[in-house]
């Protein structure tokens, strides 16, 4: 939370008046968007990441901490030939379905990348959505990169395993071009 946000809220003010503690936490990662021959624009709250050839291949849906991971995978994929569309949601509620179903239509294949559990997630409403609204302009199932169905580890070693990777995205592309 910044401080205008704390500022805003009567109950933050409540407790910043009786001196309470308040902390608010971000998770963040470092991103190089604008870096090379990449384009970004924001429409609808949405930041939309793609190369030169406009990701023609498959439309990556992702948010959080999986935006840098699915950024990696689309830059080796790159390499292989594979045009990937970047859609990075900046707001869950309401989120921007006219660019996810417009992004779909163009690729005719999808993948969400979320780090929230596999089963039960937000990613799981958002590939649900598109199945039920978008389901003749696919070309393949609509595919779910997401967290093990368990707990989130504390140790970094188990959380690298529970957690989606940039590895995890490139595979689940590889195996949705196959359609």
């Amino acid at each position: 939370m910044t401080p205008e946000n704390i500022a805003n809220s009567r109950k933050q003010k409540k407790r910043i008046a009786s001196r309470r503690r308040v902390l608010g936490l971000e998770q963040l990662e470092r991103r190089e968007v604008l870096a090379g021959n990449v384009t970004a624009s924001i429409r609808g709250g949405d930041l939309f990441v793609t190369g030169d050839n406009q990701g023609n291949d498959i439309t990556i849906i992702t948010y959080g901490a999986l935006v840098e991971r699915s950024n990696q995978a689309a830059k080796r994929l790159e390499q292989q030939g594979i045009s990937v569309e970047l859609i990075d949601l900046r707001t869950l509620v309401p989120y921007d379905w006219e660019a996810i179903a417009e992004s779909v239509k163009k690729t005719s294949r999808v993948i969400v990348a979320h780090e929230d559990p596999i089963s039960w997630g937000y990613g799981a409403e958002i590939a649900a959505r598109i199945s039920n609204e978008l389901f003749e302009y696919l070309d393949a199932p609509v595919r779910r990169v997401g967290a093990t169905d368990t707990f989130v580890a504390y140790a970094p070693q188990v959380e690298d395993f529970i957690l989606p990777q940039s590895e995890d995205v490139e595979a689940a592309v590889n195996e949705l071009m196959k359609y």
